[in-house]
């Protein structure tokens, strides 16, 4: 997000990233900001601790990874 602009009314923005002046705009208008999480680029490292952390859990890393998939479709169509 970035400061280009006025505001004149305190809203809440969700983005993943603010710039220094919309931070600054926003708190000046009563408004506050929701940082999104960024996304996390796929490394084998860390994909085979995530492996590694649901086997000591008892736990199928494709059967988990199926549920993510099928929460991520619903919670899509729902905001649709």
């Amino acid at each position: 997000m970035l400061g280009e602009g006025e505001l004149s009314k305190g809203l809440t923005i969700r983005a993943a990233k603010f710039s220094a002046s919309a931070r600054d705009k926003i708190s000046a208008a009563g408004g506050s900001i929701d940082e999104l999480p960024g996304k996390v680029n796929w490394t084998r490292g860390r994909h085979n601790a995530a492996v590694k952390a649901l086997a000591e859990k008892g736990l199928d890393w494709k059967k988990e990874a199926a549920k993510k998939k099928a929460a991520q479709k619903a919670a899509k169509v729902g905001r649709k």
